[in-house]
């Protein structure tokens, strides 16, 4: 093939042709790796959305792709769109880092949960509004997340659990965990090396997307307030890092639920103001808003 024959068989394909266009590559660098492009287009072939049995890359399941530096060409493969299509939950599930739901069993996105309520008078406008405020997240317009608040049963929980598949189908590392899972696990982690080893709190303070559900609804202790959810709240407000937060209670009586825990402390001054620090954490770090309805679970 001469150069021009080579751009005209890259431009054939979709995707090899926006990659060129998008680093700006010229015939004259095509022309110093002509050789390398002949023999990657040789066997070259896009995969469309299919069942995996039906591909035909060489290596089942794996496509391959052009990278480019130093004024010069390298391949390299990655997942097909056949592979994606029989392991649909895939690009979701890599990019959790704990999840404490089966994602298989709810893998659905805000924002397609979104495209089926849009034009349904039905739906409670607060469903909508927590949408809005997602969409202003992933633009970069705020950097603050959500507290839902609402009774039981009215779906705060599987609110969140659209917005952390959406996150992560972004390709954002996310974690999702209820509050008494987390307080159990690091309690565990005292006696267990293994958990240890892991460091669930460290990872949940530097994780990009955090969901915590149900908070207020674990056993409540002056431990669990001001030594794990105090430090990892402090940690991710001091950091900008977005964190959401479902709760049964407002913020007002969240604050009364925790400045009731029995402490050691003497004077029960120095316990209001600590309650006052932990949920000022959570007022810095969301937005409080509450989801109206009625409980679906019966």
């Amino acid at each position: 093939m001469n150069t021009e024959e080579v751009v005209k068989k890259i431009n054939s394909y979709n995707s090899l042709k926006k990659f060129m266009k998008d680093i700006n590559i010229t015939i004259d660098i095509i022309a110093k790796n002509q050789d390398f492009l002949e023999d990657f287009l040789l066997d070259y072939q896009e995969c469309e959305s299919g069942f995996l049995k039906d591909c035909l890359q060489k290596n089942q399941g794996y496509q391959p792709f052009l990278k480019f530096s130093h004024k010069m060409f390298y391949g390299a493969t990655k997942h097909c769109a056949h592979w994606l299509m029989d392991n649909k939950n895939y690009q979701i599930k890599k990019n959790f880092i704990y999840c404490d739901y089966n994602i298989d069993d709810n893998s659905e996105t805000i924002f397609s949960y979104f495209e089926k309520i849009k034009n349904d008078n039905s739906v409670d406008e607060s469903r909508k509004k927590f949408i809005k405020w997602i969409q202003g997240i992933v633009d970069k317009k705020t950097d603050k997340g959500v507290f839902l608040t609402g009774p039981p049963g009215v779906g705060k929980t599987f609110l969140l659990q659209l917005s952390a598949n959406q996150f992560a189908f972004l390709n954002h590392q996310v974690a999702f965990v209820a509050v008494s899972n987390l307080i159990k696990t690091i309690k565990d982690s005292f006696s267990n090396e293994e958990l240890k080893k892991d460091n669930l709190l460290r990872k949940l303070m530097h994780v990009e997307y955090l969901f915590l559900d149900d908070i207020g609804g674990e056993v409540v202790t002056q431990y669990s307030r001001d030594e794990i959810l105090f430090t990892l709240l402090n940690y991710r407000m001091e950091n900008k890092k977005i964190t959401f937060f479902s709760s049964n209670f407002d913020m007002k009586s969240l604050n009364q639920l925790y400045g009731e825990v029995t402490t050691n402390l003497t004077n029960r001054d120095i316990n209001i103001i600590k309650t006052s620090r932990f949920t000022d954490r959570i007022k810095a770090l969301a937005k409080e808003l509450k989801i109206n309805g009625e409980n679906k679970r019966y």
